[in-house]
């Protein structure tokens, strides 16, 4: 059994800057406090890391009660901004994702920096939650090394017992992520590096995106249904 963590923003899908204006404008508002997120990265953070960083970023306190407001707000905001921005599916992904969903020896699960109720309000609007049914989240550990031991535990409470996981996602982060966790890593330049920057940290596979469904399957070690016929 092989247990395929999804990353989700830059992976399998783009919001195209509703989250960050999410953020901006919900973080102004509950804090009267012009809220800049101008030169603050959101790729491969959890969504708590980067509540600090914002917080921090703008001369306020970065207490645990400050980041519980940041995550309130900032989800309730998320439900407007979504729906009127603008949204993809990324290329390849609802093949892959068919590809992978009747399948006996692997188990399709998420590792995201999203708290969980925004993973799957982001999953539900592209028609994707229904392709999976647990996951690793932001609202698990701020730090995302810690995320691939909750997916384990997740996945152990579901009788699942993977002998090999492989990690799916668009920055370095996800790279690192991957070798804290002792799991596998497919790096798509889907997000804001390229596959030059992701090969620079040596994950096992690097592509451009997931549109070619027989060679995802292949690097991980998993043949395609039609080759077992």
């Amino acid at each position: 059994m092989k247990l395929l963590l999804f990353d989700i923003d830059g992976t399998l899908i783009k919001t195209y800057g509703s989250g960050r204006k999410a953020v901006q404008e919900s973080l102004s508002i509950a804090f009267n406090h012009q809220i800049s997120v101008d030169n603050i990265p959101f790729g491969g953070k959890t969504d708590r890391q980067i509540f600090r960083e914002v917080l921090l970023a703008n001369g306020l306190s970065d207490s645990a009660e400050n980041i519980e407001t940041c995550v309130d707000v900032y989800s309730k905001a998320l439900y407007t901004e979504l729906p009127a921005g603008k949204y993809e599916v990324l290329e390849g992904v609802f093949s892959l994702l068919d590809a992978l969903k009747n399948r006996d020896d692997v188990t399709v699960s998420l590792l995201t920096g999203n708290v969980e109720e925004m993973a799957w309000l982001k999953l539900k609007h592209g028609n994707l939650d229904t392709y999976f049914s647990f996951g690793a989240f932001g609202s698990d550990s701020e730090h995302r090394n810690d995320l691939p031991a909750y997916a384990y535990k997740k996945a152990k409470e579901r009788g699942i017992e993977p002998l090999e996981t492989w990690i799916i996602g668009d920055t370095p982060k996800d790279i690192e992520c991957a070798k804290v966790g002792n799991c596998k890593c497919v790096a798509v330049a889907t997000g804001h590096f390229t596959e030059a920057e992701l090969s620079q940290h040596q994950p096992e596979f690097t592509l451009p995106n997931l549109s070619n469904t027989s060679a995802v399957l292949q690097m991980m070690g998993l043949e395609s249904v039609n080759s077992q016929q």
